[in-house]
């Protein structure tokens, strides 16, 4: 597969290494053969449980979130689009809103429960308040991460 889950906030995808140098991006350390390369998508403004830590378990709801985002990105082509902030973090992780045909992915992880809004760093806030609308859809109904009372705090997820 081209694209896949890495967690519930984190792609692999194939992508095009002249599109990404046309943005700024360096490609020099990216794997990949003629045009494209593989990257690292960091999805922007959500956090979800942690499935993934090198020393400690996955947290409730990680594995959930990390499926679910797998089947959303079967929905049809992955596209992404970028902010007016930084593309690419400290981890060398393109950070992006992501799209799978016609759904907005960050959107339904925080309206069905699997993701909390974090990392809000000015300017890449462009969607931030369609996304607090979808957060607090899954905050009134209590669901997944949120039905677990004192899980969710500011800095993350309590273990």
């Amino acid at each position: 597969e081209q694209t896949f889950a890495i967690d519930g906030d984190t792609i692999s995808a194939v992508a095009n290494k002249a599109d990404l140098e046309a943005l700024g991006i360096d490609t020099s350390n990216m794997e990949g053969s003629g045009k494209n390369v593989s990257v690292t998508v960091r999805y922007l403004l959500i956090d979800t449980p942690e499935s993934k830590h090198p020393t400690k378990p996955a947290q409730p709801y990680a594995k959930e979130a990390s499926n679910r985002n797998n089947e959303l990105l079967h929905n049809g082509s992955v596209t992404i689009e970028f902010d007016k902030g930084p593309k690419v973090d400290k981890y060398g992780r393109l950070l992006a809103y992501v799209y799978s045909g016609d759904l907005f992915v960050q959107e339904l992880l925080l309206e069905e429960g699997y993701a909390r809004i974090a990392y809000v760093e000015a300017p890449n806030t462009t969607h931030l308040n369609r996304l607090q609308v979808a957060e607090a859809t899954a905050k009134d109904q209590q669901l997944h991460i949120w039905s677990k009372p004192g899980y969710v705090t500011e800095k993350g997820f309590t273990d």
